[in-house]
């Protein structure tokens, strides 16, 4: 079974630590059964020893940032991230976290400063691009965010995160329909996305680009997918409840026009 592997594997890799207590990619392997078993503080102790024994192991420092990551240690996580673009500056994987890192610690100005040089040595990574016109966003730069934001959306058009972001920014520079524009472009190939059909409704009551009845039809085509996605959760006990009690329903707009439901 699997299990019984697992266990013989931890085994052999007990056995080869016995052998030689120095030996980073066994620590490296337990560390990666505790984390298949969702035991993340186990995990990060294996990873830990293994950049203990071997600091310049890439490998081993990336998989302790990713343990101390899902742990919710963001500090330490990006402390091994660091360390990891100092032994191998072309770490790809590494500037994606720390982008994300800095992102959820509000270090903006410090994105800025490791994504730039990022991408001398990644030009063309969306990810990469989108995540630094997020940040010139959050430091008040708009037409520096409009640029990479644009060329992330050139480079991955289906992508449904960067036509949001962009649509964002459009829109609080002045520049509604260009925003309702990239929204409409992936709006009907993601009718199970709740952000962005919001956004787009939304956006919709700050433009005459189109009539109250379309306003309207565009609202009933994003309800009639929201009940088929929510039909089969009102059988059973919510259809068998008394008929004539009160129902309370909050959010819910009056005229489906001037106040979208979000």
């Amino acid at each position: 079974s699997q299990l019984d592997r697992k266990d013989e594997a931890i085994k052999i890799f007990q056995d080869v630590l016995n052998l030689d207590p120095r030996y980073e990619s066994a620590y490296i392997g337990l560390g990666n059964i505790h984390q298949e078993e969702g035991k993340m503080s186990l995990a990060a102790a294996e990873f830990a020893r293994a950049v203990r024994f071997n600091p310049h192991s890439v490998a081993a420092r990336n998989n302790y940032a990713v343990a101390l990551v899902k742990l919710g240690n963001y500090v330490d996580a990006l402390d091994e991230t660091i360390r990891i673009l100092k032994v191998q500056p072309d770490h790809n994987t590494s500037y994606r976290r720390l982008a994300k890192l800095l992102a959820h610690l509000h270090r903006f100005d410090e994105i800025i400063t490791h994504l730039v040089e990022a991408l001398k040595l990644f030009p063309e990574d969306a990810f990469l691009i989108h995540e630094l016109g997020k940040a010139y966003d959050h430091t008040k730069e708009p037409e520096l965010a409009l640029k990479y934001l644009e060329k992330a959306h050139r480079i991955l058009p289906e992508h449904r995160h960067i036509p949001l972001t962009l649509s964002k920014v459009l829109h609080d520079t002045g520049r509604i329909e260009e925003a309702i524009d990239k929204l409409t472009d992936i709006a009907h190939a993601n009718l199970g996305d709740h952000g962005i059909w919001s956004n787009l409704l939304m956006l919709h009551q700050y433009t005459d680009k189109i009539s109250r009845e379309e306003r309207f039809e565009l609202h009933r085509t994003w309800a009639h997918h929201l009940e088929a996605l929510t039909e089969p959760l009102l059988q059973g006990p919510l259809q068998e409840s008394d008929r004539e009690r009160p129902l309370r329903i909050g959010l819910v707009s009056a005229d489906l026009c001037q106040h979208p439901v979000g």
